[in-house]
C-alpha cells in the first residue's frame, strides 16, 4: 500500500487551540500511511511571538511550506497570489488530500484544489465566519452564501463539536452526508497529577505565596472577553480579598487589558505573564479558571483545566454544553454577564467542599470515555481520510 499524501492548509501557525490542533493531527497521523506537509505564512499574523510556527519546523517528518502571500484579513491582491500559489503547489506536488484549517484558506485553498485536480478536499470547521457576532449582520449574510456556494467543492466538513455541524445544516450549508465530526483532542495524561513545586512556581510568577489563584489561558483577542475577567475581578477580591488573578496569553487586545488593569487599580492584583508553553505547571497553581469568550468552540484550554481537576466558570457560547454542565464540573454564566462570573467564582473560592467536588467531576467528565484525547481526534481524522480514499482516490 503507498502513501497518501496529505497538505494541512491553515493561515498561520500562531499559539491557538485551533492552531495546536492542527500541528498535532499533522504530527500523529500514521507516518507508515501518510505522507503530511502543512503550508501557512509562517511569519504569523497577530503580531506576537510564533512559537507554534517554531515548534512545527522541528518537526523531521512534516514538511513546512511558508505561503508568505496569505493575510489574515481579506487582501484581494495578496489573496489572488495565495491562490496562485496554492494551485501551483498542489499542481506540483500532487496529493491526494487538502486538509484546510481557516475560513479564508478554507476559500481559497478549495478553490485551488479544484484548479489543480486533487481528489479530495476537506475543511476543519473551527468556528462559522456566518455566526462570528463582531462582524455585521451583512457580512455574515455574505460568508454564509459563500460557504454554500463553496459546499459542493467540499468533500468532508470535520467539525470540533456536532453543534457546529448542526449549525450548518440548519444554515443551509452542505449535507448531512458531507460532516463528520472530529472533537478537539488533548493528552490528558500530560495535564493529570502534574508533579510541580507549587510554592516555587508562585515565586517564579511573582505570584504571592498564599491565597487562591483565578486564571485563565487564553489568546486575548476582543471575543475573548478578558475584560469581563478583569471586570468581575473587584467584586470578587471584595468577598476574598487575598485571591489573585493569573491571566496567560497574549494578543491584539492585550495594550486595553493592561489599561483596564491600570483604570481599576489592580496592579497588584493581576498577574499578566504572556505567552507561555508551561501550561500544565501553571493550571495546579489555580483555584478555579475562568474563560469569558462570547464567539467560542469549545476551547482546548477548557479540556485542559477540566483535566487538571481545576473546577471551571465559562461563558455560554458555542459549544460549551457539550462538556460543561453547570453546577457540575463548573459553572456556566451569560456571556459578557461579569457580575455572574464573579458570584460563581465567589461561591467557588468560598465553599471548599462544593469545590473539591467539583474538580473531582471535572476529571471525570473529560475522562469517562474516549472523546477528547488526542487518539481519538487522530483516530476519526483517519477514518475520514480512508472513507473518502476509497471512494475518490484511483490507484
Amino acid at each position: 500500500m503507498r502513501k497518501y499524501k496529505v497538505l494541512h492548509l491553515t493561515n498561520f501557525l500562531d499559539l491557538s487551540g485551533q492552531q495546536e490542533d492542527t500541528l498535532n493531527t499533522c504530527i500523529y497521523l500514521n507516518q507508515d500511511r501518510f505522507e503530511t506537509s502543512l503550508a501557512a505564512n509562517m511569519a504569523g499574523g497577530y503580531g506576537f511571538d510564533n512559537i507554534l510556527a517554531r515548534e512545527a519546523k522541528e518537526v523531521p517528518h512534516v514538511k513546512i511550506i511558508d505561503v508568505p502571500n496569505l493575510r489574515r484579513f481579506p487582501r484581494p491582491w495578496h489573496d489572488l497570489l495565495a491562490l496562485r500559489d496554492l494551485y501551483r503547489l498542489m499542481k506540483q506536488e500532487r496529493y491526494d488530500i487538502v486538509h484546510m484549517h481557516a475560513t479564508k484558506v478554507g476559500f481559497l485553498g478549495r478553490l485551488a484544489a479544484r484548479l489543480a485536480g486533487v481528489p479530495i478536499s476537506i475543511l476543519a470547521v473551527h468556528g462559522w465566519s456566518f455566526q462570528y457576532t463582531g462582524t455585521t449582520e451583512a457580512v455574515r449574510r455574505f460568508f454564509l452564501l459563500l460557504e454554500k456556494a463553496m459546499a459542493p467543492l467540499t468533500d468532508k466538513y470535520t467539525t470540533l463539536t456536532q453543534t457546529l455541524a448542526n449549525d450548518a445544516l440548519k444554515a443551509g450549508v452542505g449535507k448531512v452526508e458531507q460532516y463528520a465530526v472530529t472533537f478537539s483532542g488533548i493528552n490528558l495524561d500530560a495535564y493529570r497529577n502534574v508533579p510541580v513545586d507549587i510554592q516555587k512556581k508562585r515565586a517564579e510568577l511573582g505570584l504571592p505565596a498564599s491565597g487562591p489563584i483565578i486564571g485563565t489561558v487564553t489568546i486575548m483577542n476582543r471575543h475573548k472577553g478578558v475584560d469581563d475577567i478583569i471586570r468581575a475581578a473587584p467584586l470578587i477580591l471584595r468577598a476574598v480579598p487575598d485571591a489573585h488573578f493569573l491571566l496567560v496569553g497574549d494578543g491584539e487586545a492585550m495594550p486595553v487589558v493592561r489599561q483596564l488593569v491600570q483604570e481599576l487599580n489592580l496592579e497588584n492584583k493581576v498577574t499578566l505573564t504572556g505567552l507561555r508553553r508551561d501550561v500544565p505547571e501553571l493550571l495546579p497553581l489555580m483555584s478555579t479558571f475562568v474563560h469569558m469568550a462570547w464567539f467560542e468552540i469549545l476551547p482546548r484550554a477548557i479540556l485542559q483545566a477540566l483535566a487538571a481537576g481545576v473546577p471551571v466558570v465559562v461563558a455560554d457560547a458555542g459549544s460549551v454544553g457539550e462538556i460543561m454542565t453547570d453546577g457540575y464540573n463548573g459553572y456556566v454564566v451569560p456571556t459578557h454577564d461579569y457580575q455572574a462570573l464573579a458570584d460563581r467564582v465567589i461561591k467557588l473560592l468560598t465553599q471548599p467542599e462544593s469545590r473539591q467536588r467539583m474538580s473531582e467531576a471535572a476529571v471525570q467528565s473529560v475522562s469517562k470515555d474516549f472523546t477528547f484525547t488526542l487518539a481519538n481526534m487522530i483516530e476519526t481524522t483517519e477514518k475520514v481520510y480512508d472513507d473518502l480514499i476509497a471512494s475518490k482516490v484511483k490507484e
